[in-house]
């Protein structure tokens, strides 16, 4: 490396290869081939320093230890270089994807998918490391072709209307679907010794299939620990055109018997403009949606199948909303279906069907606590096997109904058979059951007891168990059915006109 000297400031230059191993202190030495910077420490540290340039590989050579809030180090903590630290995260751009909703992002995207899977999938603790996030930075990720979401991949956004993966116009959908990890899809997923589809996890962006009106925006096959959070799921369908099961927002499968999809959970997503906002009809073993919102869809979920359909699926604290048909459609005749503190809003008026519907051949469906709209049809559950399953309708008009507000009537003395102003419909009924707490007052006489009503839609019985306080009144009660309405009657002795508080519980199908 030759000498060069400027007044009195000494440099070397030269090839990389020929810079001493201890310059003079304060000596520079310039690289010309590496264009690389160092200078001389002299004698007291002996070595050269390198003084960092766009040239220098920065992230190898800077280094950062851990501090806490105060600016001291925390006990126990390590140096890293600044390549190991930035290689805790990923970032799809890393690989080309640009996110302006016109260029095609569809290899980026898989790429960095498939180098995530890659290198986790190269240690002996894959299956149980900390695995790298693939984010998404704001924008519109348009892609042309189906991503594959391989095993214990994550994929996150900057929210919902901040992040998009959108279809492309032309182009056939699913936007996402499970694959294992030789990226097989549908019946060929697990085969050749591949690891199946588990642990993923999609997190706060929109996912757009609308350009696509005949496959499904996700494909969810022969997975299990698959998590949506955060996420809008958009479709092609809008209100007035034919619907199609091939379109809805989540497809869950298992394809056969071979490997059961489980534990499916949504999240807080939003679906809308889809055939069905979540559809099934294989053997699912575990699914949860809690805080979404089917919007604006044909049928909300829909869980088919008959002896080979789901179980355990669980629907809370959810709102369906703009419903055309069904909001929760259930002909799986495995155990474990339970809508619980959802709102069905405008849900079924579009069709006239009910906002629930269970077929005779359900076991241990559930509706606890769920409130309709006043826009929802009159049939707000259909409950086809009232022996095994349950509804409570909080509301105070519906399917059951419980009025802790005690209802006052006058009871006149010296009546036969008159109306007592309680009557129910049972109008498409095939089974009734009412309970009618009640007091009665007539001057100093007083009662108190509990009338039993049953019907089977065409006509009724009453049971009345009651206890009584002095005898100078009395009153019996007597129920009719007249043009499909039951009507509690009442007959009086005394001298002096009463009143009657009563509340009422009533379940019926």
């Amino acid at each position: 490396m030759a000498i060069v000297s400027i007044s009195r400031l000494q440099q070397r230059r030269g090839l990389r290869a020929d810079l001493p191993a201890n310059l003079n202190e304060a000596e520079f030495g310039w690289c010309l081939d590496t264009r690389q910077l160092f200078i001389g420490n002299g004698n007291t540290y002996t070595g050269n320093s390198q003084i960092l340039t766009q040239w220098s590989p920065n992230d190898e050579i800077i280094t950062h230890t851990y501090q806490g809030d105060t600016g001291v180090s925390a006990n126990g903590t390590v140096s890293r270089t600044l390549s190991s630290i930035l290689d805790d995260t990923l970032n799809v751009k890393d690989y080309g994807a640009v996110g302006d909703g016109i260029t095609d992002d569809t290899a980026a995207i898989q790429a960095a998918i498939n180098d995530e899977w890659a290198r986790i999938s190269n240690t002996q603790a894959a299956l149980y490391q900390s695995r790298n996030v693939i984010n998404f930075p704001a924008g519109t990720y348009a892609v042309s072709s189906t991503i594959k979401l391989l095993p214990y991949i994550t994929l996150s956004g900057e929210g919902v209307n901040r992040t998009n993966i959108a279809l492309m116009s032309g182009s056939v959908g699913p936007v996402f679907v499970t694959a294992d990890s030789l990226g097989q899809t549908g019946t060929n997923i697990g085969t050749n010794g591949a690891i199946l589809p588990a642990s993923i996890n999609v997190r706060s962006m929109n996912v757009d299939g609308s350009s696509d009106p005949n496959n499904s925006v996700i494909a969810l096959q022969r997975c299990n620990g698959v998590t949506f959070t955060g996420v809008e799921i958009v479709g092609a369908w809008t209100a007035g055109n034919s619907p199609s099961s091939a379109s809805p927002g989540v497809l869950i499968e298992s394809l056969g018997s071979a490997i059961t999809t489980s534990d499916i959970a949504l999240t807080s997503v939003n679906i809308k403009n889809c055939s069905n906002a979540i559809v099934t009809s294989d053997p699912i073993l575990r699914i949860n949606v809690t805080g979404s919102q089917m919007t604006s869809c044909y049928r909300g979920i829909s869980l088919l199948g008959g002896a080979t359909g789901p179980s355990n699926v669980q629907i809370s604290t959810s709102e369906f909303r703009d419903i055309s048909s069904y909001g929760l459609y259930v002909s799986t005749q495995n155990v474990g279906v339970t809508s619980m503190n959802n709102q069905y809003t405008n849900v079924g008026t579009t069709a006239s069907v009910p906002a629930i519907y269970w077929d005779s051949l359900t076991q241990a469906c559930s509706s606890i606590g769920d409130v309709f709209s006043a826009a929802t049809s009159t049939y707000r559950i259909h409950n086809g096997n009232p022996g095994s399953n349950l509804i409570f309708d909080a509301q105070q008009t519906g399917l059951v109904t419980n009025k802790p507000t005690p209802i006052v009537i006058s009871l006149l003395h010296g009546q036969t058979d008159s109306f007592t102003g309680i009557a129910y419909s049972i109008s498409g009924i095939t089974s009734f059951f009412g309970e009618i707490k009640y007091s009665i007052v007539l001057d100093t006489y007083r009662r108190s007891g509990t009338l039993t009503i049953t019907s089977d839609g065409i006509t009724a019985e009453l049971s009345d168990s009651s206890v009584q306080l002095n005898s100078d009144a009395n009153v019996l009660f007597s129920v009719g059915v007249v043009s499909s309405v039951i009507q509690i009657y009442y007959s009086s002795t005394g001298s002096t006109t009463g009143t009657m508080n009563y509340i009422q519980t009533i379940w019926q199908s």
